[in-house]
């Protein structure tokens, strides 16, 4: 039986601090390796894309992508 509440055992301030320093990495990467541009950069980490990161930020990707495939 455990004791402590759950907040207690891992909280979630601990969860959220996780969470954006591996989204930062991940951002600090794409923008080394040229995927996104500084100003989808800035936008990224003034939290335009708030809800659900990952995947609109990768359909904004991918949009991005056809755009530049088509010309």
């Amino acid at each position: 039986m455990r004791k402590g509440t759950r907040e207690a055992k891992l909280p979630t301030k601990v969860l959220w601090m996780r969470r954006m320093r591996v989204l930062s990495r991940l951002l600090h990467k794409y923008k080394e390796s040229k995927k996104i541009d500084k100003h989808l950069y800035m936008k990224v980490k003034g939290n335009v894309f708030k809800k659900a990161r990952e995947k609109t930020l990768s359909n904004h990707f991918e949009a991005k992508r056809a755009e530049n495939k088509a010309s």
